[in-house]
Parts: structure tokens; C-alpha cells; sequence
């Protein structure tokens, strides 16, 4: 997989990964620090008020660890992390220093850097499905009564896959570019599947579920209508991104007897080290999140800000 680009620099939507990490931890900073709710007597015992401040807490906390394990899981340095976890427990946002590299490159268009942006989000998604589809059926979590959730779950693949597809078209990427957003190599696979093992049953099957739910469909199809899709077929196939059928039969790979343990523990130790700037001989636990949406439709250490981190 290649990490940064050619001229050396993180890419765009890697950077956007970091700028929401650091971003989401000055929020968690902000409402710890300054969001605690006022006590009124008319509360009583309050527990109303203070059960929402720690639930606001609770969910900050944990969209700032997801994005920290999909940046990982997608090559983004481990010091990178480290470092805008940091500044963010310090209340910086990501904005404040100029050093850190932008979202979006010099002379790029800002509306095709989103393109390319969006399309990392999907694969991603689409990656991490097929090696939580593997690894919940490697465990024999599946329910033998619900023929609906793993239909759909594939439904939900083809129709992520159809997005990135027209989009890709549309954005008429580079060989660099396509490698970058869908190049995924062993060592990738390896890190990514060594991420969902860590996952505990429960853990796992919750994935399963939420990626199962029929809003995820109907969210993707509401924003491709005006794509032009079915033009993507006329793209050469090397053009094309991996199919959910190929991305289910590398996850299988990895998972069916190549997991490497080693990799296993470092890769948990990794992103430990990366959320919670914890000692490297720590004892971690590794956790997941899922991204996406919707509804059922009816089908037819922080650098010094003078010279910020080396990039």
C-alpha cells in the first residue's frame, strides 16, 4: 500500500484522518474541561443532566478511537497519531498549527479532493466488511435463523462498491491514486484482519449487525442517483476497484490460517500506544467502530508548532 504520495507528503483524505482525530479529541478536552453542566436545585439529584454530559463524553471518546484505528489500519504513521491525539488533549484543533499538512494539496481542486476523500471512506467501510464478514462466519457467530441480516450485508457491499466505482470514474484517478485508495498489500490485509480478531464475540457481532442495517443501502443509493453509474462500466477493468467478491476472498485468506500473532500484538499495541500515549510494553485491548447511516427503503507528544511534525 503506498502511504504517502509521490512527492513524499501524506495524502489528503490520510490527513483529513488526523485532522478529525485531533479535531474530536479538542471536543472531548472542551466538554470535559468546560461542558460540565451547571447544578440547579430544581434538579434534585441531577442525574439527568450529568448522565448526558458523560454519554457526550463516552461518544467523543469513542469516534476519536475509531478514526485512531482505521488511520492505523490505513498507514498513517503511528507519531502522527500520537501527535494530534496530544494536541488535541491540549484543546488545539487541528487548524491552529500550520505545519500540519493540508487536507486538501496545493492546486488540487477542493471538490475532486473530496471525491477522492469520499471514496477512501467507502473503501475502507468496504474492506473492513469483508474481514468482519469472514471473521464473524470463521467463529460460527452467524444466527441460522436470520436469513435477511447477511443478505442485506451483501447488498450493502455492492452497492458501496457501485459508489466508489462512478466516482472513480467520474474523478478519472491516477495509477497512484487507485493504488492509494484500493491498493491494499499483505502487510495491509495482515494489519487489518489482526485488527478485527481482537474483537471479542459480542464486539464482532455488533459489527456484523450494524453493517447489516438496510439505511446503509438506501443512503448509498440516494447519493449515487446522479452519478451516472452505469457508465462505469465502460472503464477499463484494471481501472476498476476490487470488487466485494475479491475483497471477501482476501480477507478469507488472511483470516483462514495466515494470521500472524506477532502481528497481532503489535498491531494492538500500536493503536494502544496511538489513543492513549501509553508505555510500549502496556497491555492493550483493541477495539472497532463501524461508520454509516440510514433507514429501510422499499427496493425496486505534540511537536514544537515552529517546526510541527516531520511529514
Amino acid at each position: 500500500m503506498i502511504y504517502p504520495n509521490q512527492g513524499g507528503e501524506l495524502s489528503g483524505w490520510r490527513a483529513g484522518l488526523l485532522a478529525r482525530i485531533q479535531d474530536r479529541t479538542a471536543d472531548h478536552a472542551r466538554v470535559l474541561r468546560q461542558g460540565f453542566p451547571e447544578y440547579k436545585t430544581e434538579y434534585g439529584r441531577g442525574d439527568v443532566a450529568l448522565q448526558r454530559w458523560r454519554s457526550n463524553l463516552r461518544d467523543l471518546a469513542a469516534d476519536r478511537d475509531e478514526l485512531a484505528v482505521r488511520a492505523a489500519a490505513s498507514g498513517v504513521p503511528e507519531a502522527a497519531i500520537t501527535a494530534a491525539v496530544e494536541a488535541g488533549r491540549r484543546g488545539r484543533r487541528w487548524e491552529h498549527n500550520r505545519a500540519n499538512p493540508p487536507t486538501t494539496r496545493h492546486g488540487e481542486d477542493p471538490i475532486r479532493g473530496q471525491m477522492i476523500a469520499a471514496m477512501a471512506e467507502d473503501m475502507w467501510t468496504l474492506e473492513h466488511m469483508a474481514a468482519v464478514s469472514v471473521a464473524t462466519e470463521f467463529r460460527f457467530l452467524g444466527d441460522v435463523m436470520d436469513a435477511e441480516g447477511p443478505r442485506q450485508y451483501l447488498v450493502g457491499m455492492g452497492s458501496l462498491w457501485h459508489r466508489v466505482d462512478a466516482q472513480a470514474m467520474l474523478a478519472d484517478l491516477t495509477p497512484g491514486e487507485r493504488a492509494d485508495l484500493w491498493g491494499r498489500d499483505e502487510q495491509g490485509w495482515r494489519r487489518l484482519v489482526a485488527t478485527v480478531a481482537g474483537y471479542d464475540d459480542a464486539q464482532l457481532l455488533e459489527q456484523f449487525r450494524a453493517y447489516s442495517w438496510s439505511g446503509i443501502e438506501w443512503d448509498v443509493t440516494r447519493t449515487t442517483e446522479n452519478l451516472n453509474a452505469d457508465l462505469s462500466d465502460l472503464a477499463p477493468p484494471e481501472t476498476r476497484p476490487p470488487t466485494p467478491e475479491e475483497l471477501l476472498d482476501r480477507a478469507a485468506y488472511f483470516v483462514h490460517g495466515t494470521l500472524d500473532p506477532d502481528i497481532l500484538d503489535d498491531h494492538g499495541r500500536s493503536i494502544d500506544r496511538a489513543v492513549d500515549a501509553a508505555a510500549a510494553d502496556t497491555t492493550t485491548t483493541r477495539t472497532w467502530g463501524s461508520e454509516p447511516v440510514g433507514e429501510v427503503i422499499e427496493r425496486p507528544p505534540e511537536p514544537d508548532p515552529a517546526t510541527g511534525l516531520d511529514w
